[in-house]
């Protein structure tokens, strides 16, 4: 069932022009900063593959210390941000000496998906990277896709994780606790 989702997905980011993408980008950044913009110490961000928004970290707050996943056996590691990248076998830009920050280090992250749903649970790539990572995290979790990709509901596991907020270009999602606390804004 989540291969099917995802597989549609995917398509449809597929036929977004870069110029939508672009924009939907600027939309979400915007979105971000409003949330982002009292926040300080490390946060965790992504470098985009060509389906997923494209953020101008550095824009968002003066007082967060961006860092970086790198994929390191099934898990993440993340580094803080330098000018030295390398693009990893998985085809995503990794900082290559950057300090490494532990997950319970950082005080937020800012998570792409493939989809997410109305609770806030995320549906990735399949590999499980997220998942594993911040299996024990109990800190701040913003997922980030386009409008295209919110879903009424996803199939969900145990060891799916789940984000606070869903932020697209569109809105800022609240999910909330529980079913029934959810909403837009």
């Amino acid at each position: 069932m989540k291969n099917q989702i995802r597989a549609g997905l995917l398509l449809q980011l597929k036929n977004l022009s870069s110029e939508e993408k672009s924009q939907k980008s600027i939309s979400i950044e915007t979105h971000l900063h409003t949330l982002l913009k009292n926040e300080s110490g490390h946060w965790a961000g992504y470098n985009p593959l060509s389906d997923e928004p494209a953020i101008h970290w550095s824009q968002l707050s003066k007082n967060i210390e961006w860092c970086f996943p790198v994929a390191q056996d099934k898990t993440l590691q993340f580094k803080t941000a330098t000018k030295n990248h390398q693009i990893s076998s998985l085809g995503i830009r990794e900082p290559i000496d950057g300090e490494v920050i532990e997950p319970d280090e950082i005080s937020g992250f800012v998570i792409p998906g493939v989809g997410f749903d109305k609770k806030g649970f995320r549906l990735g790539r399949g590999r499980g990277f997220y998942d594993r990572t911040l299996a024990t995290y109990a800190g701040k979790k913003i997922g980030v896709c386009y409008a295209e990709s919110l879903c009424e509901q996803l199939p969900h596991e145990e060891h799916d994780i789940r984000c606070q907020q869903v932020v697209t270009d569109k809105l800022i999602y609240q999910t909330g606790t529980s079913e029934g606390d959810s909403k837009w804004s």
